[in-house]
């Protein structure tokens, strides 16, 4: 299997806050651009939420973590779906969908990372997120 390759770039560091459940803490001489947001939550794997932060706040090569960490279930979901569907795509094209699954979640400073609610199952949230990506990408009304 060829590795995707995706486009890594420096995202400014997030001014809005996820689902309006983060407070946003500046430090003293700190500008619009520099603030930092914190957060306190639950979650039953705090790697994967130091992850999404990371990313959140711009944090060098985060997200090629990002990447690398849920790389296999995007595209074991991606042929999961292709499966279930009985769509016959090519390798090509699920890598193509993967990597529009991808693009998707780093869209608008990663919009949909901000809507994950931090007190459920990030890889489940994910699932769901990659089945109405998919399915939104290739014209279905079906969730998977």
């Amino acid at each position: 299997m060829r590795q995707l390759e995706l486009e890594f770039q420096e995202v400014p560091v997030a001014r809005q806050c996820m689902a309006g459940r983060l407070d946003t803490a500046a430090t003293p001489d700190s500008t619009p651009d520099s603030r930092l947001t914190e957060c306190t939550v639950l979650v039953d794997n705090p790697e994967v939420l130091e992850l999404v932060h990371a990313c959140l706040h711009g944090r060098p090569f985060a997200w090629q973590r990002f990447v690398d960490r849920f790389l296999p279930v995007v595209l074991q979901t991606v042929q999961e779906i292709d499966v279930q569907a009985s769509r016959g795509w090519s390798a090509q094209q699920q890598e193509e969908m993967t990597r529009e699954v991808f693009d998707r979640v780093r869209q608008d400073n990663y919009r949909l990372l901000r809507e994950w609610d931090e007190q459920s199952d990030f890889e489940t949230w994910l699932i769901i997120a990659i089945r109405r990506i998919t399915c939104a990408a290739r014209g279905d009304n079906q969730t998977g």
